[in-house]
């Protein structure tokens, strides 16, 4: 019966390989995070309109069409419809989204405001 052992040089090239692996998964972890872009998404009538990348300053997008007009922000403190010509203004008093998937729906105007992160 021939047994075999583990050498040195053996056990130190299973590390070294485990290691590398470990490094390669979360170079590619820190690479795609650091590729996350915030944008904000607009559908009319469950088409989407528009997506627009958020940048690091407040930004104001307007909108206008056979939905009505809108008026939509972007601040350090989320995404917000700030004016509609809806009569209900519901979508105007919600509060800011600012993470992925909340949105803000005006029905009148059959309008989803969606913010992603991808």
């Amino acid at each position: 019966m021939n047994k075999t052992h583990f050498r040195k040089a053996d056990f130190i090239a299973i590390i070294s390989i485990l290691l590398l692996a470990l490094l390669i998964s979360s170079s590619i972890l820190f690479f795609n995070l650091g590729q996350k872009s915030d944008s904000i998404l607009i559908f009319h009538d469950q088409q989407l309109l528009v997506e627009l990348k958020l940048a690091p300053t407040p930004q104001v997008f307007k909108f206008s069409g056979t939905y009505g007009k809108m008026q939509v922000t972007y601040a350090k403190s989320g995404v917000s419809v700030t004016s509609s010509t809806c009569p209900d203004q519901i979508c105007v008093i919600h509060s800011a989204i600012h993470k992925d998937g909340e949105s803000i729906i005006c029905i009148p105007n059959k309008v989803v405001v969606k913010y992603s992160s991808r």
